[in-house]
C-alpha cells in the first residue's frame, strides 16, 4: 500500500525488504516445482531442472541472508 498511496521506498527500506522479497520468490519457486513433481510435469528445456533442484535453491535461500543483509 505504501507504494500505492506514498513516496515508494526509501533506500535503507529497499535494504531491509531486499531479503525477505529473495526468500518469497525462492519459496515459490520450490513450491511450484514441488507442484510439477507432483503432477508428472517436466520442464520444457532439461537443463532448468538443474536449476530446480532443492538443494541449489536451499543454498540460494541460506545466501541470501547474508548477500543481501543491510549493514548498521
Amino acid at each position: 500500500m505504501k507504494l500505492i498511496y506514498a513516496t515508494g521506498f526509501s533506500k535503507n527500506e529497499k535494504l531491509e525488504w531486499k531479503p525477505v522479497v529473495f526468500n518469497n520468490i525462492i519459496q515459490s519457486m520450490r513450491q511450484i516445482f514441488d507442484a510439477m513433481a507432483d503432477y508428472g510435469l517436466e520442464f520444457e528445456n532439461k537443463d532448468n531442472e538443474v536449476s530446480a533442484h532443492p538443494d541449489r535453491l536451499s543454498r540460494l535461500s541460506l545466501g541470501a541472508v547474508w548477500v543481501f543483509s543491510p549493514t548498521a
